[in-house]
This record gives structure tokens, C-alpha cells and sequence, in this order.
């Protein structure tokens, strides 16, 4: 005897039922807004009140951060450091590439180039500010094969501090993109890669004409990253390797907020900054996903 099939849930039975699973999410999302969004509003609301008597001062923080030329130091600094975006998407694709390839003792290189990852960013920093020093490594190994005339004091010049810094920031950030583009790779078609063997295409045709356009939501969800972290990941390089300085040569703006407000105490131009580079990053976002979505991509 054949069983009459199960009817779907009336849209009334479905509200009736979602009643009690809204109420037991209450208290994750009320904790959620708090710890999220009350600290975002304290900090908006900070940025125009007078950092000394709290009273509302309007968009005097805001003035007086637009006329602050350590600040124009600090967008310029921070708009020098993507000089290292395109070097770190090709390089990571060119050595996820080779990797993929499995070249001999292949394993062997994947792990010593994620090994930077791994380390901490305040010991990487440390070490490196050992190595770029004008006794340090670099400028030894310079001398050794007679280019001491190129030795510099590469962290206290300030012509070639904010991109040692850069130097520092793509050595770290290289691995990541190396694994995530290789991960993507292991699961692309090999057929692919065999009509194109077969088709006479060589190594680099193989990357241009096969790999890149099967990567490409990895390589436009990697850049957007990379954005974010040279727009407002950079601190700890900075604050353990040169403090800004040599004077405002590596001033960035995060290294900025923290100066006003905890050295300073101006802690209304810091949330005033703060909010600026909050709204700078959601628009990024806003405006890089929509063109994805409209490209297909995502």
C-alpha cells in the first residue's frame, strides 16, 4: 500500500517554530552587539568629542587630522607599502606553480617557505631589525662579495626605511599566498594540463593559459586580503622595527592612532582616524565584492 507523500511545513508552522529558536539566539547576538558593535559606536561617538574635556566638538578632530602633516606622512607611507602587492601575487603564483609541479624534494620547499608564517611577526621583526642593521647581516654579506659601497643602514635611513620595511612584510606574507594558491591548485583538472602538454605549450603558457584563469577567485580573494593587511596589519612590523622613525619615514596610520591616543592622549584625533580607516576598509570591501559578484568571480 503506497503511502501518501509528506506535505512541506505551512509558512505559519515554520514562523510558529522559529519563535523558540529566535529567543535561544538572543543572548549570543545581544553578546555578539556588544562585544562588536558597542565598541565601534564608543569609538565613532569618540571622534567628535574634545579629547581633554569630552564635550561634543563636532568635526574639530577631524580638521585638525587633515591639517596634522604627520598624518599625510602616514597615508603616503601606507600607500608606499603596496608597492608590494603585485611582487607577492606573482611571486606566490610562480612558486605555488613550481611546487605544483613537484619538482624534486618538493615537500622539502613547501615547508621551508611556510616557515615564516609561522613565526611571530613580533620575532620576525626582531631578527630582521638584527639583520638590516648597518653591522647587521645584509650589509656583511654585501661586503663579503665586494658591494660594500651598496651597504646602507637600511632601517635608519629614511630613504630606504619604509621599503625594508616593505622587504619584511612580503618575506612574511609570501608563504601564505604560496600555500592558499597551492591548496587551490591540487584541485584543478590535470586533463587540462595534459591537452595543453599535448597542444605544444610550454611552462609559461601552461601558467598564463590554463593556471590563471582556473585561479582566478583565489588570486582576487588573495589581493583583497593583502589589501587589508598593508591597509591596517602592518603595526607590529613597524612598532618593534622602527617606531615610525627614522622620523616619520615608517609612520603608518595604525602606528599614528596608537601615538595620539597612548602617547599623546589626544584620544579624540585617534578615534577620529580610526573611524576614517574603519569606513575606508568597509567601502574597500563593499566595492571589491561587488565587482567579483558582477565579474562572476564570486
Amino acid at each position: 500500500m503506497r503511502t501518501a507523500p509528506r506535505s512541506e511545513p505551512s509558512r505559519r508552522t515554520r514562523q510558529r517554530d522559529a519563535g523558540p529558536a529566535l529567543l535561544f539566539m538572543l543572548p549570543a547576538a545581544l553578546f555578539m552587539a556588544f562585544v562588536f558593535f558597542y565598541p565601534i559606536g564608543s569609538v565613532v561617538w569618540t571622534s567628535f568629542q574634545d579629547p581633554f574635556t569630552e564635550e561634543f566638538a563636532g568635526l574639530a578632530n577631524y580638521r585638525a587630522l587633515f591639517n596634522d602633516s604627520i598624518f599625510h606622512a602616514a597615508v603616503i607611507n601606507n600607500l608606499k607599502l603596496f608597492v608590494v602587492l603585485p611582487f607577492l601575487v606573482v611571486t606566490s603564483l610562480l612558486i605555488a606553480q613550481v611546487l605544483h609541479d613537484q619538482i624534486r624534494g618538493w615537500r622539502i620547499y613547501r615547508a621551508i617557505i611556510f616557515m615564516p608564517y609561522v613565526v611571530p611577526v613580533v620575532v620576525a621583526a626582531m631578527v630582521f631589525g638584527q639583520i638590516l642593521q648597518r653591522y647587521g647581516l645584509v650589509n656583511s654579506m654585501l661586503e663579503a662579495v665586494g658591494l660594500g659601497g651598496l651597504a646602507q643602514n637600511w632601517l635608519g635611513d629614511p630613504k630606504t626605511a619604509v621599503w625594508s620595511l616593505a622587504g619584511v612584510v612580503q618575506w612574511r606574507e609570501l608563504a601564505f599566498g604560496v600555500i592558499l594558491f597551492l591548496a587551490r591548485m591540487t584541485q584543478l583538472p590535470v586533463d587540462l594540463y595534459d591537452a595543453a602538454r599535448v597542444d605544444g605549450a610550454n611552462w609559461l603558457q601552461r601558467l598564463r593559459h590554463v593556471t590563471v584563469p582556473q585561479m582566478a577567485t583565489m588570486i582576487a580573494f588573495y589581493t583583497g586580503i593583502i589589501v587589508v593587511a598593508l591597509f591596517n596589519w602592518v603595526f607590529n612590523y613597524v612598532f618593534v622595527l622602527t617606531k615610525g622613525g627614522p622620523g616619520t619615514s615608517t609612520y603608518v596610520m595604525e602606528y599614528y592612532i596608537y601615538s595620539r591616543a597612548f602617547i599623546y592622549g589626544d584620544f579624540g584625533n585617534a578615534a577620529a582616524l580610526s573611524t576614517l580607516m574603519l569606513a575606508a576598509i568597509l567601502a574597500f570591501m563593499v566595492v571589491f565584492l561587488t565587482w567579483l559578484h558582477r565579474r562572476g568571480t564570486l
